[in-house]
């Protein structure tokens, strides 16, 4: 009994390498990189397969570096698929793509599969002016233009500054366009009403310059995105001819009449 247990030991020992020799070796390449620039902080990059081994493995990587995953045998069974995901990233403020290379990846006997890449890029905004008129009794005319601009932004292939002028309007005046903050927090943006009208008092000190960093935009439910807001305030003045009270016109009535009879007794 003892010398099968020992036979069978060694042929284990014998056959278990040439198995083991037998199975192919995958290589999954994975990195991230940011589209416009972004911190110096490492993401976690995770590989989970069907087959092969080890089924999960993740690895902590920084931007522009590839990690090669190797799995064991994931070639050698027919439907063994993997897929690659990032974790670690910040709740708001980036939004995440790839390159159609992270899913449903096929192992590849010996070989590297397709490499997936994932792209990090900031969030876009939009910019608005919420003009707000002061109660306007006399008719005054309320037009104007508003100047829009947002400077040092990411339009998703370059740093750019968008500009638009166009026919104010009371509420929000949206500057259009597509364009993210810039990482490094240097977007600006800022918005002037102009109007012609000397009866009106426009106070622009709100969105003379706004900061806009990655992170900051919050969703505004009637833009239906994420956008920055600032408030610009007109004031509609009218002065007028100006009148006495009622008090004065009596004091004016009382000293005519005085200044009658005093004229009156002196040529009569």
């Amino acid at each position: 009994m003892k010398t099968k247990l020992a036979f069978l030991a060694a042929l284990a020992a014998f056959v278990m390498p040439g198995l083991a020799m037998a199975q192919s070796s995958s290589t999954f390449p994975g990195s991230f990189t940011f589209a416009a620039g972004g911190p110096d902080v490492d993401f976690d990059l995770t590989l989970t397969c069907n087959g092969g081994t080890p089924l999960t493995q993740t690895v902590s990587t920084g931007a522009d570096e590839t990690v090669n995953f190797t799995v064991i045998g994931a070639a050698d069974v027919p439907g063994t698929t993997c897929d690659m995901t990032i974790s670690g990233l910040p709740e708001s403020g980036w939004d995440l793509d790839d390159n159609g290379a992270c899913e449903d990846i096929v192992p590849v006997a010996d070989g590297a599969a397709p490499p997936c890449l994932f792209t990090i890029s900031p969030t876009p905004f939009g910019f608005w002016a919420n003009i707000i008129w002061d109660a306007n009794t006399n008719d005054v005319p309320v037009s104007g233009d508003v100047m829009l601009e947002c400077s040092s932004v990411w339009d998703g292939s370059d740093v750019t500054t968008f500009t638009s002028t166009q026919a104010a309007v009371e509420g929000l005046n949206l500057l259009p366009g597509t364009y993210a903050p810039h990482p490094d927090g240097s977007t600006v943006c800022s918005a002037a009403l102009m109007v012609e009208d000397s009866a009106v008092e426009v106070d622009n000190s709100a969105c003379t310059r706004v900061s806009v960093e990655v992170g900051d935009p919050f969703f505004f439910e009637p833009a239906g995105t994420e956008v920055i807001v600032c408030d610009i305030e007109a004031t509609v003045f009218f002065e007028g001819i100006p009148t006495l009270s009622q008090y004065g016109m009596a004091v004016m009535v009382l000293l005519m009449l005085g200044v009658g009879f005093v004229g009156f007794r002196r040529f009569v």
